[in-house]
């Protein structure tokens, strides 16, 4: 079998300075990453404001059984 190089190999082609595929890549995945996290939080945030609300309507419910019912002696 005959040596052969990668050079020599026609499958390998070498890259110039002006080859767009030498230019580093651009990070196309900032922005993905920032939208992906921003919707994460507002999922995130959903279920604390409905946990919340929820407590604001129950204890809502229990102040105006509690003012009726309570009754003060003199």
């Amino acid at each position: 079998m005959t040596d052969q190089t990668e050079a020599s190999s026609p499958s390998v082609v070498p890259l110039t300075e002006d080859d767009p595929e030498q230019a580093p890549p651009k990070d196309k995945g900032l922005w993905r990453d920032l939208v992906a996290y921003w919707i994460l939080g507002l999922c995130n945030n959903y279920g604390y404001v409905v946990m919340l609300t929820a407590a604001h309507d129950i204890l809502k419910e229990l102040e105006g059984t509690m003012t009726t019912t309570v009754k003060v002696f003199r």
